[in-house]
Parts: C-alpha cells; structure tokens; sequence
C-alpha cells in the first residue's frame, strides 16, 4: 500500500509540473506580445521626434535662406549682416506664419555707410600749369549723400585753374574762403572717412595721389579699370553714365566733383553683385596660392633641417661622420 501511495503520488507530481511548463510557456508567449507592441510604440515615437527634429532643422535652414535672399548677399548669415550695414540695405524677417514676408525699417540715408565714392578737381602749377594739384575733394556715402566738399588751398602758386573743366576760381581757394582748409587738414580728415570702408571712384589711383594717400587694394573699387565696365581699355566717365545710367547731358562744361562722385556710385551700383562676387573669387584664389607657397616654404626648411642634423651626426667610436 506504501509502494502504491508513493507512486500515486509521483505521478501526480509529474502531471503538475507538465500543466505547470505548459501553463508557464502560455503565459510567456502572451508577456512576450506586449512586450512587442511597447517595442513598435517606442519606435514610431523616435521616428516621430526624428521628423520633428529634420523638420526644425529645414526650418531654420529656409529662415537662413530667406535671410540671404532678402539682403541680396551671397555669403554666409554671419556675413550677410555685414553686407547689410555695408551696403545700407535693411530688412527684418518676420516671426509670423509668413516665411517669405519681410518688414521694410527706415534707413538714415544721410549717415555714414561702408561704401563710399570719391572724386577730386585738380588745377594746374609750375610753367603752363603742366602738374597737377589738389583744389577740391569730394565724398559721398552709399546714397549720394555729401559727407565731405571742401576746396583745398595749394602749396604752389597756381598758374592755371582749369575752370572751364575744374570749376575752380581764385576765390574758391583763397585764404578768406572759410570752406578752403590746408592739403594736411584735408589728407586727415579724409583718411578718417576712408578707414575700413570701400571705396569707389572713376581713374581713383589719381585722386590719392593728389591727397597722398593709400588705399587696401582689396578695398578699391575704380570703375575706370573694371573688367565689367571698360573690357579693353578705360572709358570716360561720361561714357559709362550715358550707357548704364542713360544719362545723356553730363558734364557738360564746368565739372562738380560732387556730381562725378554721386555719378560714380550709381555706376558701381549698376554692376555691384556681379563685380563683388569677382573680387571675391580673386582674392580667394589668392588666398590659396599664398597658403601653398608657405606650406612649400615649411617642407624646404624641415628638409633643410634634417640634412644638417644628418651632417652633425657622428659614429659614438671612431668619432667619424656617418654621412
């Protein structure tokens, strides 16, 4: 009876472990289907934050985008703002739902602005009035605006003024003329106007050496020499005025420097975006030759250096050289 107890007892055991695995295999089989779904939420909820994080990032590159279109720049945002104040033109992109809409601000056309035009008359010295000197000086900011004109009072007598091109007469460079300042005063407040600024002018390598002054080539902007502008050689001002401009009565008798620096500005501005865009390209290649020759330059020396050490080396016994 013992014997059959036991085994009665065994086989119930045996029979309770199997329900037990078959019952323990269905319930991991079901732990296991949530598990899955939980898994599938979890990656539509990333793919959902990667689409919104792309979606920001495309935002902001069209805000970028939009900015340079609207400041007619093509370089990047940091220089975009620097073509704004440099040429003068201002533009605020809304925060509206509107992307493309943007809000015109008032701009002091009278202020200083990082392009300037320049323009000088010159009357004659020494026998028959054959040098040239400086009378008058002329500057006007990005919108024609008269920043500087003052007459200027030679150190040489004069023999010819030229009026009837310069429009210079005695008394616009006498002494007793209050507009009239010595060629040392102008040359300083001059060179104050022009620091760090671009300069525009017709044939303009003239007008500095009249004032004594120099200029960054990188800086300079002389229609008379511009690829655009005189392909073959350089033309008159008054040529350029009537073919881009369309201005036909100019310069007509007496000249104004005034008038000439204004004229010279519009014509810059007619080929600007163009122009810039080959200055930067020169200057850029430039750039890149110079970093090549001083990369060139650094391996010739470190050559150099170590065929000196090779000399200096010496055997440590017999003391002999080993090259």
């Amino acid at each position: 009876q013992v014997q059959q107890h036991n085994q009665q007892q065994e086989q119930n055991q045996g029979q309770l472990s199997l329900y037990e695995l078959i019952r323990s295999t269905k319930q991991n089989q079901r732990n296991k289907q949530p598990k899955k779904k939980q898994k599938n939420k979890n990656k539509k909820q990333n793919n959902n934050n990667n689409n919104n994080n792309n979606k920001k990032q495309n935002q902001r590159k069209r805000r970028r985008r939009e900015d340079d279109a609207g400041n007619d720049s093509h370089h990047t945002t940091s220089r975009s703002k620097r073509h704004r104040q440099h040429s003068g033109v201002a533009h605020k992109q809304s925060r509206s739902n509107k992307p493309n809409a943007t809000v015109a601000v008032d701009v002091d056309k009278t202020a200083m602005t990082s392009v300037v035009a320049m323009d000088c008359e010159m009357v004659g010295v020494g026998e028959g009035g054959e040098r040239s000197v400086l009378a008058r000086c002329s500057v006007v900011n990005f919108y024609g605006h008269v920043l500087y004109d003052k007459f200027v009072r030679p150190l040489e007598r004069v023999t010819d003024y030229r009026t009837h091109v310069s429009g210079i007469r005695p008394q616009d460079i006498a002494a007793s003329n209050p507009k009239a300042v010595s060629l040392r005063q102008c040359q300083k407040e001059v060179a104050e106007l022009l620091r760090g600024r671009i300069l525009v002018g017709h044939s303009v390598n003239y007008d500095l050496e009249a004032l004594l002054l120099s200029h960054p080539k990188r800086q300079l902007r002389d229609t008379a020499h511009c690829k655009l502008l005189c392909p073959k050689r350089p033309r008159a001002l008054k040529v350029l005025a009537q073919e881009r401009l369309g201005i036909t009565e100019f310069q007509r008798g007496e000249h104004s420097s005034v008038d000439d620096a204004r004229t010279t500005m519009a014509v810059y501005k007619s080929v600007r975006v163009e122009w810039e865009k080959l200055i930067a390209k020169r200057f850029r290649s430039n750039t890149d030759k110079r970093k090549h020759k001083l990369a060139k330059a650094r391996r010739q020396h470190q050559q150099r250096k170590l065929q000196q050490q090779q000399k200096n080396m010496v055997h440590p016994l017999s003391g002999k050289p080993l090259v």
